[in-house]
């Protein structure tokens, strides 16, 4: 991988139901390059439509949402965005029960021109990445959960993403099962420089961050840095770094 990528939003609105309910308001902050960041706030305050923009899923109704400076809304194939610059983690592992471990894996780099052995050599290694290389024959019903989700991020990780977008992936787990997938997230980032989003409810999950955006009904209400080495907090409202 080539490091993390930089996000920025400037002044970003986005609005449901003709504009009658207003998800995000005036929203603008910067997640540097290779930074590992926590979205926390209640239930229905915008946090995965904001994962959401900043995955291209979604578009911005007003303001603009750019990475490594190309605004999202300007991607003439944001397909391709998402294949090769964003990785998906989500709540539910996602993953099809069909399939064994090393074939769930391979799945984001089928169309990519990448011929079979080549794509099970590297779903390989990445399950070796992630400490399941032993488990790459097993489907998913004889995986326990946290088996699953660490396949899930091997999987997120298939085409090399230098952002990794993280959607409460501890939200069904016990503590001890969420703290190996959280450790799993470190080291990713640790190793390869990418940058990671991690939505989440659970302060505890936060407080792995280097830093906390607080949502709360559709605006930064605050940015509070957990790591000694994270810059003083930011007043509300600002573009913090």
């Amino acid at each position: 991988m080539s490091g993390g990528a930089e996000v920025r939003l400037d002044h970003v609105t986005k609005s449901f139901e003709d504009g009658r309910v207003r998800a995000l308001e005036d929203v603008s902050f910067t997640i540097a390059a290779g930074e590992y960041v926590a979205l926390t706030g209640p239930s229905g305050c915008g946090k995965s439509t904001l994962l959401n923009l900043i995955g291209a899923l979604d578009f911005a109704d007003s303001g603009t949402v750019s990475v490594d400076d190309i605004s999202l809304a300007a991607l003439r194939r944001p397909w391709e965005y998402r294949a090769k610059t964003v990785g998906f983690v989500f709540q539910l592992h996602n993953l099809l029960a069909t399939l064994t471990a090393i074939e769930n894996v391979q799945i984001p780099m089928i169309g990519q021109q990448s011929p079979p052995h080549i794509r099970q050599q590297r779903a390989l290694e990445l399950l070796t990445e992630v400490g399941l290389a032993e488990r790459a024959l097993a489907v998913p019903a004889t995986l326990s959960g946290g088996e699953r989700h660490r396949v899930a991020i091997a999987r997120a990780l298939a085409n090399e993403p230098r952002l990794l977008l993280a959607d409460e992936p501890t939200g069904a787990l016990d503590a001890e099962t969420a703290d190996e997938v959280l450790d799993v997230l470190e080291a990713v980032r640790v190793r390869h420089g990418t940058t990671i989003l991690l939505v989440t409810n659970d302060e505890e999950v936060a407080e792995c961050a280097d830093r906390i955006l607080r949502l709360r009904n559709g605006v930064i209400r605050a940015v509070e840095p957990r790591r000694a080495s994270a810059a003083s907090p930011a007043t509300p409202g600002s573009s913090p770094r």
